[in-house]
């Protein structure tokens, strides 16, 4: 399933949501910051979710966890879509959904398969509608959409991280070339529309080295993902030394940007979503190059 999203659209989609924002604060963490000076650095490339933006549920909504059958019933009634069948286990069908497209992927060869949420949503919708659980009879791209926006919001609630618009604009004052890699869906963007009121190539990121893990079918901690930014950046002369990767999680971030060469640092401003990851042993060795606690910290410049 393809789909263009707009400003228009986005438009319409913060006016969905917007009476569901609310202010989220960073929980502190005990870590002690060891941070870099950018200066250093000829491009800083960042994950998302708990790193530039806070995250309520403390990663991207999708990861399996516990029911989330209210949140279903609330994104139903907002869109009125008839329930026929209240006492039906949402989550468990959505969640089941999910594996299935993730095992369809690792079928295809993918070792960290990603799905793609809309293609999830509308498995999920046309399961129930079969089941006689839901009344509804157009399910147009525009409606899953606003859905899966909708039922978002409400499951992991975000906020943009202290300091965070006010560094990437430091960045590109210092022309420093701007990526992201993060497991995200095609709301992703959204969020910085939504607070920040640009879509990131606005903003500054370089197109060619923003990775989305929908659109690659693959997750962190797959290198592949990291590879593709290293080689763009190795078009453009700039050496996988001279990159600074910023994330919040050791397994999903740190790992997979310094094995192929990155500097790294571990965000570790917020306690929901750090991820130290100190019970794995197979990651004991790896240590992150800094350690950010607070955006506005950084020196350089």
């Amino acid at each position: 399933m393809s789909y263009e999203y707009s400003k228009e659209l986005y438009d319409s989609l913060i006016k969905l949501i917007s009476n569901n924002i609310i202010e989220i604060k960073p929980i502190p963490t005990e870590i002690e910051e060891s941070l870099p000076n950018i200066m250093e650095f000829d491009a800083v490339v960042f994950d998302i979710y708990g790193t530039l933006f806070i995250s309520g549920s403390g990663d991207i909504s999708i990861v399996m966890g516990k029911s989330k059958n209210h949140f279903f019933s609330e994104v139903f009634s907002f869109f009125n879509i008839t329930v026929k069948n209240k006492k039906i286990d949402y989550s468990s069908i959505f969640y089941n959904i999910i594996e299935k497209h993730q095992n369809q992927r690792v079928a295809d060869g993918i070792v960290n398969p990603e799905v793609n949420i809309l293609e999830v949503w509308k498995d999920f919708i046309l399961d129930l509608k079969n089941k006689k659980v839901i009344d509804i009879e157009n399910i147009t791209n525009e409606l899953l959409t606003a859905i899966a926006v909708k039922y978002e919001i409400l499951v992991n609630p975000v906020y943009p991280m202290p300091g965070a618009i006010e560094f990437i604009n430091k960045l590109r004052m210092h022309n420093k070339l701007l990526g992201i890699i993060s497991n995200a869906q095609f709301y992703t963007p959204l969020l910085f529309y939504l607070f920040w009121g640009k879509l990131p190539e606005e903003l500054g990121f370089s197109h060619d080295l923003i990775i989305y893990s929908y659109q690659e079918k693959e997750a962190k901690p797959s290198k592949n993902l990291f590879l593709k930014v290293k080689k763009e950046l190795q078009n453009q002369n700039i050496s996988p030394s001279n990159v600074l990767y910023i994330g919040n999680d050791i397994k999903n971030d740190i790992y997979p940007a310094s094995q192929i060469g990155f500097k790294t640092a571990l965000f570790a401003g917020d306690k929901r979503s750090l991820r130290l990851r100190e019970t794995e042993v197979s990651l004991s060795n790896i240590k992150p190059d800094y350690i950010i606690k607070n955006f506005r910290n950084i020196g350089g410049g």
